[in-house]
């Protein structure tokens, strides 16, 4: 079951006869709270960079039948859904952490964002992978990331 009275603090069941002592926590709160700061300076990064490549930040964290999409911009006629990946860490590429699953869920968010929406842009989804710390980091941006491109209106 769940220990402890925090939904943060999750433990592992024990299992008849494991020695894994209960309680044991498998994400401690310091870490999800660092995690979360390494995102958002992550995110600050990005936006700072793509308004100095031209585009006008629409929105941030923008949520949508349980999906978030990190930043929204606009250049040109076009409407970038971006999703910022950051790591302290050049041992993994953030942008792994994209499957298809994350993918279908983008591509949703950005199909309903432009039928309700009615703007006329033609959208794409960005990725934006931030690896270091937030004073010495390297940006990598894939601008229309998947193929085939997202439907247009």
């Amino acid at each position: 079951g769940r220990g402890g009275s925090s939904p943060f603090m999750r433990t592992e069941t024990s299992q008849p006869g494991s020695r894994r002592p209960s309680g044991q926590r498998l994400l401690s709160l310091t870490a999800m709270a660092q995690h979360n700061q390494t995102g958002k300076w992550g995110e600050n990064i990005a936006a700072d960079y793509l308004t100095a490549k031209g585009y006008a930040i629409v929105d941030r964290n923008a949520r949508q039948g349980g999906v978030e999409v990190d930043i929204i911009a606009t250049r040109g006629q076009t409407i970038a859904f971006v999703e910022v990946k950051t790591r302290t860490s050049p041992l993994t590429d953030p942008l792994e952490a994209v499957g298809p699953q994350k993918v279908r869920r983008l591509a949703r968010f950005a199909d309903t964002y432009m039928r309700t929406s009615g703007l006329p842009y033609r959208p794409q989804i960005d990725l934006i992978s931030i690896v270091g710390s937030e004073h010495d980091y390297e940006l990598t941006h894939i601008e229309d990331a998947f193929e085939p491109p997202i439907r247009t209106y």
